[in-house]
């Protein structure tokens, strides 16, 4: 049987906060206005053509447990950065929305690979 893999990627909306200069400012927790947040995600399975989507406009416990859905068939996650950003925010997302964490897989990210390459830049829209 055929490993199923997952392609994933997150969209974050940013922090904002009030600051007193353009430049060399360090943000303190004080003038923090709204932490960031993600705001959409999209994925497809590896091989097939529909494209999984979901974003906070229709609810945001119901976007986390779309995705939770879809990580919980995979047994791969394939994602650019996501061991580091893309993961870590949708585990955090599953905590705050008392939603438990979907079953263990295994997690290729394709930046890791990329980085071992020895390219001018890493960044996916370079590669």
């Amino acid at each position: 049987m055929k490993p199923r893999l997952l392609l994933l990627d997150v969209e974050t909306a940013p922090a904002t906060a009030y600051v007193w200069r353009l430049h060399d400012e360090n943000i303190g927790l004080e003038q923090l206005i709204s932490p960031g947040r993600i705001i959409c995600w999209g994925a497809k399975w590896l091989g097939h053509r529909k494209i999984s989507y979901a974003d906070e406009r229709g609810g945001v416990k119901r976007m986390f447990l779309g995705i939770h859905a879809l990580m919980s068939e995979a047994d791969s996650i394939v994602t650019y950065n996501g061991d580091h950003f893309d993961l870590p925010k949708l585990f955090g997302g599953f905590v705050e929305n008392s939603i438990p964490p979907p079953p263990p897989h295994t997690s290729i990210d394709l930046f890791k690979t990329v980085k071992e390459l020895g390219q001018t830049s890493s960044k996916l829209a370079f590669i």
